[in-house]
């Protein structure tokens, strides 16, 4: 289902059943806009052309062809040959991030409307440069009840099944009454639907997905029609 930033009409019928909802937060709580995208790949790039040791253009091919199966940067240089626990870092390119970042209160006032919901941050950050992130849109840690940063936590990064299992054992809820929201189909919304979790993908459009939505806020919106929905019915 897509959603358009325009009046929802419809939503289904299990979104009032949702009690959890579980954020990603790079590319998700932020949109990764094509200058962020092209620098980290340039990192990356350059970083498999010291490891292998071949021309930037030949890193570029690896690139490309590795991030297409796997769907994360940080699995791609793991996979190259570069130091894990300096990829799983995120040393590498949390810099990058943390320049292009600025306060949101668009996303602060979406969270205020999800009051009555429960958040998780489910991230592949490690937990220092999760927070620093979180300072600079201006969110206070405390919206989540728990931080699940992968890479220090587990030594693992999603897509792995390890960080949404730990989810659910967390909550010990039902798969079902859990929305993971982001932003990659691989990365994020196939793992988190393996595991009967609902999922919405944001910043764009995804046939795998329950829910499309055009921006990350509009996840207010849809609890709020919901709301609404069901005062009227």
């Amino acid at each position: 289902m897509v959603l358009s930033k325009k009046a929802i009409n419809k939503l289904p019928g299990w979104l009032d059943q949702i009690q959890v909802l579980v954020w990603d937060l790079d590319g998700t709580l932020y949109q990764e806009i094509p200058e962020l995208r092209k620098e980290i790949q340039s990192h990356t790039v350059d970083l498999i052309r010291q490891v292998k040791k071949v021309s930037k253009r030949e890193a570029e091919r690896i690139f490309s062809q590795m991030y297409q199966k796997l769907g994360s940067s940080t699995q791609t240089l793991i996979d190259c040959g570069v130091d894990r626990l300096y990829a799983l870092s995120g040393e590498w390119y949390a810099e990058i991030q943390l320049r292009y970042l600025r306060r949101d209160q668009d996303l602060q006032t979406m969270f205020e409307r999800l009051q009555n919901k429960r958040h998780i941050l489910n991230t592949n950050s490690i937990n220092f440069a999760a927070q620093k992130k979180l300072k600079r849109l201006g969110l206070n840690d405390r919206i989540f009840e728990k931080l699940f940063t992968n890479a220090d936590m587990f030594g693992v990064l999603k897509p792995d099944p390890k960080p949404f299992l730990a989810v659910l054992e967390y909550t010990k809820l039902p798969a079902a009454v859990h929305l993971f929201i982001g932003d990659r189909e691989k990365t994020d919304l196939e793992p988190a639907k393996a595991l009967g979790m609902r999922t919405c993908l944001v910043w764009g459009e995804s046939t795998l997905a329950d829910i499309s939505l055009s921006t990350v806020y509009e996840v207010a919106q849809l609890f709020d029609q919901m709301i609404n929905q069901n005062v009227v019915g």
